[in-house]
């Protein structure tokens, strides 16, 4: 083997062991990435909800993103189902630190229903958006505490103080699994938000706003995948 070639096997080696400026970056667009109010709202007989379109998740995101030397593109895409005016995609999108060339690759699913030729849009407008939504854990409740201002991780009115107990730390465990999300990434916006070193820090009164936020989660992600199957021009 020639110096060169030795060297080359060493480089990559490195490359292997360390993890590169992706996560930090990632972390940083996490951090500066306000919360997000639903902007779009659905209202067809008695399905009724908010939702946070694809606009303004790319809209506040890509400022960040662009701060940070990020590029992310799809590198995959599968189709899961194209029965009548469905279809269902697997997308993979890889998202890239342009000053190492670190990356992770984020695997989310997209549905479209539309009785014209726009499904396969409506599809990869939905996987984009819970690409850049999950990986940057973008907040959407209607009670988020950071419009709190100054009481931001503080809780109101006559709220109790006292800690969270058992019973209310299984229940958010399986909330967040209900919802969709990862409980490490969960726990970590708990603690940003919160001001705390472990989620089983928050009071009663935090415990709530996160049920309330993870209510919404659930309530969204069904409602959504509902409306989709049953009204074709509707967005998710």
């Amino acid at each position: 083997m020639t110096e060169e070639n030795k060297i080359e096997e060493i480089k990559g080696e490195v490359l292997e062991i360390l993890p590169g400026l992706i996560y930090q970056k990632i972390f940083n667009v996490m951090s500066d990435v306000e919360y997000m109010p639903k902007d779009g709202k659905v209202d067809f007989g008695k399905t009724k909800y908010e939702y946070l379109s694809a606009e303004r998740i790319v809209e506040n995101c890509r400022k960040e993103i662009i701060k940070q030397e990020l590029i992310i593109w799809p590198i995959k895409c599968t189709t899961e189902n194209t029965a009548g005016s469905e279809k269902d995609i697997t997308a993979t999108y890889r998202i890239l630190a342009i000053e190492d060339g670190s990356f992770i690759d984020a695997q989310v699913t997209g549905g479209g229903h539309d009785s014209t030729d726009k499904k396969s849009y409506k599809a990869m407008t939905g996987a984009y958006k819970y690409a850049l939504r999950q990986t940057f854990m973008i907040e959407t409740g209607t009670d988020d505490p950071d419009r709190q201002g100054k009481d931001k991780g503080k809780p109101t009115g006559n709220k109790s103080q006292k800690p969270v107990t058992e019973p209310q730390l299984k229940r958010y465990y399986a909330m967040v699994k209900q919802a969709g999300l990862g409980v490490n990434d969960m726990d970590e916006l708990v603690k940003r938000k919160y001001k705390i070193e472990h989620k089983d820090q928050m009071t009663m009164a935090q415990i709530d706003e996160v049920f309330k936020y993870l209510e919404d989660q659930i309530a969204e992600k069904k409602v959504a995948d509902d409306f989709n199957k049953k009204h074709p021009e509707g967005e998710e």
